[in-house]
């Protein structure tokens, strides 16, 4: 899938800022890792610390994927650096 599209169908679930999306935005990011996709995994990673949602489930991943700019808080959120 285009990098421009699976980003754009990542911001309107984010923006819908219903819990539902949490985890499918998570999983998307740590496929992109997977998959060497810096452009689509930092974008997601934007998105996660935007909603504030934690990534309990998944930090040891999640951590071992996030790009430079960004870290975990103790709460288990994504925040930029």
């Amino acid at each position: 899938m285009d990098d421009e599209v699976q980003i754009a169908a990542a911001e309107v679930i984010a923006r819908q800022q219903d819990p539902v999306g949490r985890e499918p935005l998570i999983q998307h990011f740590l496929r992109a890792h997977e998959g060497s996709n810096a452009r689509v995994r930092e974008a997601l990673a934007g998105l996660l610390a935007d909603s504030g949602w934690d990534v309990k489930g998944y930090t040891p991943k999640v951590e071992a994927a996030l790009p430079a700019g960004y870290k975990l808080d103790s709460r288990g959120k994504i925040v930029r650096k």
